[in-house]
């Protein structure tokens, strides 16, 4: 009874139009952004190589200890396409001062014309905004809509547990969000292996993979929400009204107030520290 309610439940999300509408908005999200950020990674990378060179005839050319200032160059991490985390905080060369402990790079200042258009958007975004939100739309009316039409009724009728039923519904909308989660990460490896400068390797395949299992975990736990709150209501609206309210709480407020709590908490220093013949450890 309950691979059947999970095969109705599924088959039924299939044929409908937020389904495709999530699925293609995802798809063409991702390629675009994997696209623009593919570009970013292969201009940084340019940059990284020349500055390294650069920085090394500079070595070369001096003879004089007390202006030795050698520069540590940090190169672009190619998952930075998947999710460009703190790249965009923090910046990519390091110089080292006689008697001054360096902290953090100096913030990147070259600009990229692609990030001008999307500065922030990439997988993990589109999974966050995106998925999330088609997580509630999946699960707003599972148990309350059926209550309004009267169906759930007739399904408790039969000899099976209200846990199975919730668990049906359940592997059904984790089935289904993870079509579009598993197409938009193929589709942007598919974008990225199109570029000669990206090269992922062993490892990095499995990080992807430890990202995709932590972007359904996410998605599952938007979903579980939406399914709480459709069994806890009388109403389709009234659950769907709720449901928004804590999407906007947890999706949009939750992290830029926490971002912006942590920095006047703890704020980041983007300069050298002074030595002056202190032990590093001190």
């Amino acid at each position: 009874m309950l691979w059947t309610i999970a095969k109705r439940e599924f088959l039924s999300h299939l044929q409908t139009f937020r389904f495709g509408a999530g699925l293609v908005l995802c798809i063409g999200l991702v390629s675009l952004s994997t696209f623009v950020l593919t570009k970013d990674y292969e201009r940084r990378l340019e940059a990284y190589n020349i500055d390294v060179q650069k920085h090394k005839d500079e070595l070369k050319n001096i003879h004089v200890w007390s202006a030795l200032q050698p520069r540590i160059d940090r190169r672009p991490e190619v998952l930075s396409i998947f999710n460009r985390g703190v790249e965009r905080r923090f910046g990519t060369t390091v110089r080292i001062y006689w008697g001054e402990v360096p902290t953090y790079a100096a913030e990147e200042t070259k600009q990229n014309p692609y990030m001008a258009v999307f500065p922030t958007l990439d997988l993990v975004t589109v999974v966050a905004v995106v998925l999330s939100l088609l997580a509630i739309l999946f699960a707003y009316d599972a148990v309350v809509g059926e209550k309004e039409m009267g169906t759930l009724r007739l399904v408790l009728s039969n000899p099976v547990p209200r846990d199975k039923v919730l668990l049906g519904k359940y592997i059904a909308g984790i089935a289904c969000l993870s079509i579009p989660l598993l197409l938009s990460f193929v589709t942007a490896l598919i974008v990225m292996e199109l570029s000669p400068t990206v090269s992922l390797k062993v490892g990095d395949f499995g990080r992807i993979g430890l990202m995709f299992l932590f972007c359904l975990v996410y998605v599952s736990a938007f979903f579980l929400l939406g399914l709480l709150f459709s069994s806890r209501t009388s109403r389709r609206s009234t659950c769907l009204a709720l449901l928004l309210v804590c999407w906007v709480l947890f999706v949009v407020i939750v992290p830029n107030a926490g971002l912006y709590v942590a920095k006047r908490v703890y704020p980041t220093v983007l300069k050298c520290t002074p030595y002056f013949g202190q032990k590093f450890g001190s």
